[in-house]
């Protein structure tokens, strides 16, 4: 069947308009993947430098004056120690998880496995109380915030830096 020409005319019209609005929007899109892949190649570059830690450090210096640095730049480092784990002795809180787990069930590996994702989660993250964590003399509280704030960022850069 033929098509009246004015349909054909009509349709023309929002194809090209629909044809421009998605050029647009192309446009836009590249130009926001162009500003992304440069901020990423920055990010990079300063990340290799290690410029971000010297830096850090630099300014640890500037923060605590008055207090011994080789510990500030070792807790900054390393965080707190972490308790060593003996082979073969039982996490309690892992003896907690498992005791909801039933064996019968043919989801049980997944749920054990789900469990050992969740433990080893909570001893990656690093939490800080000031009266068990603060190993430092002289320092203060709020100083005790700040340097673990510049634990965070130390441990954001470490993962980063190995990401890359």
């Amino acid at each position: 069947m033929l098509h009246d020409g004015k349909e054909t005319r009509v349709d023309e019209q929002k194809y090209s308009a629909e044809m421009t609005r998605l050029e647009s929007e192309k446009a836009a899109k590249e130009t926001l993947i162009s500003t992304f892949r440069g901020f990423a190649q920055n990010l990079e570059a300063s990340l290799s430098d290690d410029t971000m830690i010297k830096d850090q450090e630099r300014a640890l210096k500037t923060m605590f004056p008055e207090v011994n640095f080789k510990q500030i730049l070792s807790f900054v480092r390393q965080g707190k120690s972490k308790k060593a784990v003996i082979p073969g002795e039982e996490n309690p809180r892992e003896k907690e998880l498992m005791r909801g787990v039933v064996e019968l069930d043919p989801f049980s590996a997944v749920d054990k496995g789900r469990i050992k994702e969740v433990l080893k989660e909570e001893d990656e993250r690093e939490e800080y109380n000031y009266e068990k964590d603060n190993q430092i003399n002289g320092l203060a509280e709020e100083d005790f915030g700040r340097l673990v704030q510049e634990r965070y960022t130390r441990a954001e850069m470490d993962k980063d830096k190995q990401k890359l």
